[in-house]
């Protein structure tokens, strides 16, 4: 048993989840049909040896346990090949997580014959995603090798304030006092939400695009100066401008679009053997002509992105966490939410990674396939995009709540980001066209 203290994003998700169920989910497409009672065997393996699967939670403190390899409720669900990707993965976002069980993971396996899916719900307060690819790594290495022993987890047992506050990040706390202060002015600008909240209930849908190679659009844009990420975030911001967000008013005509940032980077303590969750996140806030012209736009997104990473913006969301949690003690979590949702608006949010670089590239495309993930975007955040390339493959699952983004609104966005994206990779012409 270990105990660990809840860090500032891990209660702020406890509290959004008695909104709508806090989930992620990570999978994994693997070639040939699946073997449930092998699959279900490394599963069991997996926790015991990571020495994780069991958490309690008293009141900013939690112990994790390993889970008992015996005992029923771990086991692998095995899901009928009738359902769609998209429908189980929206069906596992919006169930909560049984408290009296304990088990911060459920395992499913969908089995398609000539291929099989293995996945992982999770709460998402246990765990971020560089824990979680970690787990799925090692839930495959014991599928293929059944005399592997997994890496036990190492529990973090300090706060992000501990690891990336301004004396571990080394970032001065005036000056993060006073951003926060600007950014509230600039945020008077941004367009609302004005829908209720409402259920908070969740669409996922999943996006391919095989006439998309990543490894061009990422050389075309370190050409440029820019990031992969910044194209992409500069190409969903535009679609999310014109057919997911409120219409543009004199008063309110900006637009902000968040990032979830890992943040184990940001550490003076090497945190890759860290099982946990250690998340910040950064706001870009864009102008009505930056939307408009795409190369404008792509430049501001970077300058953005560039000034964030030298002024540790993202290290910095510690204290605007820890500042919500105060004022979250003076009301219910749904009033908390629906007052940050009117005064820090952010329309979408992005969630990237890039499985090369990951250990997935060593078994693609023979064993694994493709890799899903899906984020969750909380009850103020309307939609989140979750970009994932592997190999030359690229796919991104649209996460949105149902009552905020309208199916058709879903669909233009997505149809103007695959359209986008496609171009850009075909033809380096058209980087100078939109």
């Amino acid at each position: 048993m270990r105990t660990a203290k809840l860090n500032a994003f891990a209660r702020v998700m406890r509290l959004w989840d008695e909104v709508h169920p806090y989930n992620a989910v990570q999978a994994m497409r693997l070639a040939g049909s699946a073997d449930f009672g092998r699959i279900d065997s490394a599963w069991r393996r997996t926790l015991v040896g990571m020495r994780i699967g069991h958490v309690q939670v008293h009141d900013d403190e939690f112990t994790h346990t390993a889970a008992n390899p015996n005992d029923d409720r771990i086991r692998v669900r095995a899901i009928s090949a009738g359902e769609t990707l998209a429908d189980v993965l929206s069906r596992e976002m919006n169930t909560a997580f049984d408290p009296t069980e304990c088990c911060p993971f459920r395992a499913f396996v969908i089995n398609d014959g000539e291929t099989h899916v293995a996945g992982v719900t999770y709460f998402h307060f246990a765990a971020d995603s560089y824990s979680i690819r970690w787990l799925l790594r090692e839930w495959l290495a014991c599928m293929l090798d059944p005399n592997h022993q997994p890496t036990p987890a190492m529990v973090a047992n300090k706060g992000l304030w501990e690891l990336f506050g301004p004396a571990a990040a080394k970032w001065d706390l005036d000056d993060a006092v006073f951003g926060l202060l600007r950014y509230r002015t600039r945020f008077s600008r941004v367009r609302r939400c004005v829908k209720p909240m409402g259920t908070c209930r969740l669409r996922v849908t999943l996006h391919e695009l095989p006439q998309v190679d990543p490894t061009i659009l990422a050389t075309r844009s370190k050409e440029r100066g820019v990031t992969m990420h910044d194209l992409l975030l500069a190409v969903f911001a535009q679609a999310t401008d014109r057919f997911g967000a409120t219409p543009a008013t004199a008063n309110l005509d900006e637009l902000s679009i968040g990032t979830v940032v890992d943040l184990r980077n940001g550490s003076s303590i090497d945190l890759r053997d860290q099982f946990g969750l250690f998340l910040g996140f950064t706001t870009t806030i864009l102008r009505p002509r930056q939307l408009k012209s795409f190369l404008l736009l792509l430049q501001e997104v970077a300058a953005q992105n560039a000034w964030q990473k030298e002024s540790k913006a993202a290290q910095k969301s510690v204290l605007r966490m820890g500042i919500g949690l105060v004022e979250a003690k003076m009301y219910s979590a749904r009033r908390w939410s629906e007052l940050y949702r009117d005064r820090m608006p952010v329309c979408a949010g992005i969630s990237n990674v890039n499985m090369n670089r990951e250990w997935t590239a060593a078994f693609h495309p023979a064993t694994v396939i493709d890799y899903y993930r899906v984020a969750p975007p909380g009850p103020m955040l309307p939609m989140i995009v979750s970009p994932t390339t592997l190999g030359r493959k690229m796919q991104f699952l649209l996460t949105r709540q149902i009552e905020q983004v309208d199916d058709l609104s879903a669909s233009r966005i997505v149809d103007l980001v695959t359209n986008r994206l496609q171009k850009l990779a075909a033809d380096e012409s058209e980087w100078d066209r939109f």
